[in-house]
Order: structure tokens, then sequence, then C-alpha cells
């Protein structure tokens, strides 16, 4: 969080890159609470953001948080992507959870996501 007190300090209006690094490194440091009230300050999210929260929560290996954000993103004006998918796809191999991906897979197959991004 001391990046963004400099950053707001300084009157920089943080674009949605720094909001997604310190998202990231928010969530790494398992800084659940100011990552939380952190994305209530950024006005939308992208897919990367998502992907950053689902990484996140599957790293940890916390599936109905994990869950929540792929249900949030395709409530919100963004569908599954090919980045999207890799993330889901890449977490469940993180984690021993070998079988999974094939679903990820035929999903994106289904909704005609490339697969080679």
């Amino acid at each position: 969080m001391e990046i963004l007190h400099l950053v707001l300090a300084e009157d920089h209006v943080p674009d949605h890159f720094v909001y997604n690094f310190i998202i990231e490194r928010l969530y790494k440091e398992e800084r659940f609470e100011e990552a939380g009230q952190f994305l209530k300050n950024k006005l939308e999210l992208d897919s990367y953001s998502y992907c950053i929260l689902f990484g996140s929560y599957c790293d940890l290996q916390r599936w109905e948080d994990a869950a929540g954000v792929i249900l949030e993103m395709t409530q919100s004006e963004l569908d599954l992507d090919s980045l999207t998918c890799n993330t889901v796809i890449k977490s469940f191999c993180n984690v021993g959870l070998l079988s999974h991906p094939i679903f990820v897979l035929e999903e994106m197959i289904a909704r005609e996501i490339p697969t080679n991004a």
C-alpha cells in the first residue's frame, strides 16, 4: 500500500496497469482486506484483474472465492477469454487438479475461445 500512498500523494491517478500490479502484490502477500479496499477504488475491473483474483484464490485453495470471481466476471460485461481460461488451467495444474483442465478446454472449444493464445 505504500506505493499507492506515494502515487496518490503526488496527485497521480493510477491507470489499470498500476492498479493490477498493486492488487497482485497485495494478494500474493495475503493482504486480502487491503486488496479488497483497493479494488473498491478501481472503477472497472478488466479480465486481467479477474485473473489476478482467481489465480490468487486458487493458489491458496480458496475454491469458493475463486468460483465467485469467475461468476462475478461472467455477470459483468466481460466474457471468458483466452487469458482467463489459461489462468484457470494453470491454477488447476499448479495445485495438482490435473483432470479439471480438460473441462476448461472443452468449454473453450464450445464457446469458440482460441486455445493457442
